[in-house]
């Protein structure tokens, strides 16, 4: 259960910390398109890329999947963890013990299932 409080409040931190990068990427768009000054929107392009990577690289290290189809808990690739369809709480991975791709439970680092 501990796990599961933890990955709750890591998403909320990250959706938290994601809210103001995203309206200072809004108004730095009305900026643009009112006043013609694209400057604001090119610094929070790069701030919004480099937040972005940040969070995804924070995420990715505290989380682990459990195969659906042998239970073995594995850590993908970061590569291969971001660009998986993926839901909520599951994402398509290849398992690193039995090769089955498929939707993996996400669980905290710490927790074992």
């Amino acid at each position: 259960m501990e796990g599961k409080k933890n990955l709750k409040r890591m998403r909320w931190m990250m959706i938290l910390n994601g809210i103001p990068v995203t309206a200072l990427q809004w108004f730095s768009i009305i900026f643009w398109v009112v006043k013609g000054i694209w400057q604001p929107f090119v610094l929070w392009v790069i701030v919004a890329a480099v937040w972005g990577t940040f969070v995804s690289r924070y995420y990715f290290r505290h989380v682990k999947y459990i195969c659906p189809e042998c239970d073995e808990i594995f850590k993908p690739t970061l590569w291969e963890a971001f660009w998986a369809n993926h839901t909520p709480t599951t994402r398509k991975l290849t398992c690193t013990a039995c090769g089955q791709k498929g939707f993996c439970v996400e669980i905290w680092e710490g927790e074992e299932a």
